[in-house]
């Protein structure tokens, strides 16, 4: 006969906590559930006996008379709603491996466990189970061994028990330590601990009772749980420091039995190691205290538990040597490795490198550095951007505006920043700088000067342009309604000032403006000359000027023209007509004026403001000699 689970290793595993199956509940809140541990013994019949059942299922180790531990097939147990140790719902038993039935079972009090048999043999004969159930019974009876002896079993009184067994999650231990990993779930994680104690003929006694000694100091495997089942649980680096040994010492109360069981933590193994910096830059002063930023190196095993006590190397391989920043002096990190904490952490300080007054001679820290934490050759990674500070920027812009308008915060027609320039002459982008607020300053060119043509002038005006109030549109022209012209320039938040924008103000047509230009008028009432021999003809164009001298191109207007001449002097000039801007001129046989004027007139802007004007004026036509 093959040894059973009667000569297996009566050694015991322990667990921390009574699995909750289907419908049960967690530590802390209302027990709703029975939890027992069931077991039993199968054994089929030998085959030249006579009447009896073919397989029993008894609370002894020992076969009654006649009967032996099948050779193979399974007895399943099976429960609905709840949960037993080895699966949900149901487990099965491989008669081959062992004829002992230990297993905890989860389920609503009073539930029934189905007791089952499949393809059950003794030297190559048949044997059937004939199923039946085992009532778990009430909350009351929780913590506690159960026999399950089938209904046809022969009848035993079991005696004091003298002997104890165990299995860890439904198994006999097959290891000389179980092993335990922080923050496992699988097989190295949380185990079931069941308890059964025998008497001297090797029957289960339910009524026997355990105690459970910790031998170890600072525990790093975790026991709870009462009575025939408890539950074993890894410790973690913030509960349990140290990688360590646990022997625990189980007892069987009012006998002889005593057992050990040997439990080893572990951190596992060393799989992830994250670098986290507070900050993603770190800016290189010209002056003063350096800049520091805090990094943050989390080491974690291959269940992404915390690992305590392991050594970190912090670098920089591109920008650092011993731990010193190249080309320039200052030490990189505070300290070149350190220890992770309970939180499988550790905190190292990156210093920016020795300030210098820019531009500097070698600027091998800037840009992009790849930080390295390593721990057991895992290697962690994370960049930060040193960065100089920033001396101007780039200043982009529209060069004309229209009266009325204000410029747009963004896209077309808005002042932006292209890029910057830091304090060693490098272009860089502003998104080194998120938290700089820069302040623009608008400046309006002086009135002076004089347009139009010769004997029809007017004194250039000055625009009134302005930053527009409120937080957000430091960037915003407000333009007034005056023409002219300004400058716009970034002054505040940067080390010096950028370029200016200069930006045209246009406005409502003021002047009508001849081509080609008049002379010094000499007659009475005229604002310029044209002057010639009876005969002479000017073919001439206009456009309009606004109050600045800006000339409105001709597709912004419309109007309708009307060119007329007094009527005695003998010249004559073209008729005018709509958005008409040339006329021709004739030169008669006495002096007079010519009357233009441009009526219903309106101005488009390209901001798309409409102005009207009506615009007229009197230039005279000079018979000379």
């Amino acid at each position: 006969m093959r040894l059973r689970i009667l000569s297996l290793v009566l050694a015991l595993a322990i667990t921390a906590a009574l699995l909750i199956g289907c419908g049960g509940s967690g530590g802390g809140t209302l027990v709703t559930t029975t939890s027992r541990v069931l077991a039993g013994f199968v054994y089929a019949k030998g085959n030249a006996l006579g009447a009896g059942p073919e397989v029993v299922i008894t609370t002894s180790a020992t076969p009654p008379t006649g009967y032996f531990p099948p050779s193979s097939g399974t007895v399943t147990l099976s429960v609905a709603d709840g949960k037993l140790t080895r699966s949900p719902d149901a487990a099965a038993f491989n008669m081959a491996v062992s004829n002992a039935i230990v297993v905890t079972a989860v389920a609503a009090p009073s539930s029934s466990v189905g007791v089952s048999g499949a393809n059950i043999m003794l030297n190559g004969a048949s044997k059937s189970l004939v199923g039946y159930s085992v009532n778990l019974g009430p909350i009351s009876q929780t913590g506690t061994v159960e026999t399950m002896p089938s209904t046809d079993a022969p009848l035993y009184t079991p005696g004091a028990p003298i002997t104890l067994k165990y299995t860890i999650n439904g198994n006999a231990p097959v290891t000389p330590k179980e092993l335990f990993i922080a923050g496992a779930t699988d097989a190295f994680g949380p185990r079931n601990l069941a308890l059964i104690g025998l008497d001297s003929n090797g029957v289960i006694n339910p009524a026997a009772t355990f105690t459970i000694v910790n031998g170890a100091v600072t525990p790093s495997v975790l026991l709870t749980g009462s009575g025939a089942s408890y539950t074993l649980t890894p410790g973690s680096a913030a509960l349990s420091s140290p990688e360590a040994d646990n022997t625990f010492t189980i007892t069987l109360v009012g006998g002889n039995g005593t057992s050990t069981l040997d439990t080893n933590f572990s951190y596992g193994a060393i799989t992830n190691v994250t670098v986290t910096p507070s900050a993603t830059s770190l800016l290189w002063k010209t002056a003063g205290p350096v800049n520091t930023i805090t990094v943050n190196a989390v080491v974690t095993n291959q269940y992404a538990a915390a690992i305590f006590g392991k050594t970190v190397t912090f670098t920089d391989p591109g920008k650092v040597a011993a731990n010193v920043w190249i080309a320039t002096q200052g030490t990189a990190f505070t300290s070149a490795s350190g220890v992770t904490d309970t939180a499988g952490t550790v905190a190292n300080t990156l210093s920016a490198p020795t300030s210098t007054a820019g531009p500097a001679a070698n600027t091998t820290p800037k840009g992009a550095n790849t930080l390295t934490a390593t721990c057991n050759a895992v290697v962690g990674t994370s960049v930060v951007k040193v960065i100089r500070p920033l001396s101007t920027v780039a200043l982009a812009g529209p060069s004309r505006v229209d009266i009325g308008t204000t410029t747009p915060l963004t896209g077309s027609g808005a002042y932006t920043i292209s890029n910057g320039i830091d304090v060693d002459g490098a272009s860089v982008p502003l998104t080194d700088y998120p938290a700089t607020t820069f302040t623009y300053t608008v400046t309006n060119a002086a009135a002076g000067g004089v347009f139009g043509n010769t004997g029809d002038t007017g004194a250039k005006t000055a625009s009134i342009a302005a930053i527009m109030a409120g937080v957000g549109n430091e960037n915003r022209v407000v333009a007034g309604n005056t023409a002219g012209s300004y400058g716009l320039q970034v002054t505040g938040g940067v080390l010096v000032p950028s370029n200016i924008i200069t930006t045209q103000v246009y406005g409502v047509p003021s002047k009508i403006f001849l081509s080609p230009d008049t002379v010094t008028p000499s007659l009475p009432g005229a604002q310029g000359n044209y002057s010639g021999p009876t005969g002479t003809i000017f073919n001439s164009s206009f456009q309009f000027m606004d109050s600045a001298g800006h000339l409105i191109p001709n597709g912004e207007v419309a109007f309708t023209s009307t060119f007329t001449i007094d009527g005695i002097t003998g010249g004559n000039i073209t008729s005018g007509g709509s958005s008409v801007n040339t006329f021709t001129l004739t030169i008669g046989g006495f002096d007079g004026l010519v009357h233009l004027q441009a009526n219903s007139g309106t101005w488009t802007a390209p901001s798309g403001g409409t102005f009207p004007y009506n615009i007229s004026k009197d230039i005279g036509h000079d018979k000379t000699p």
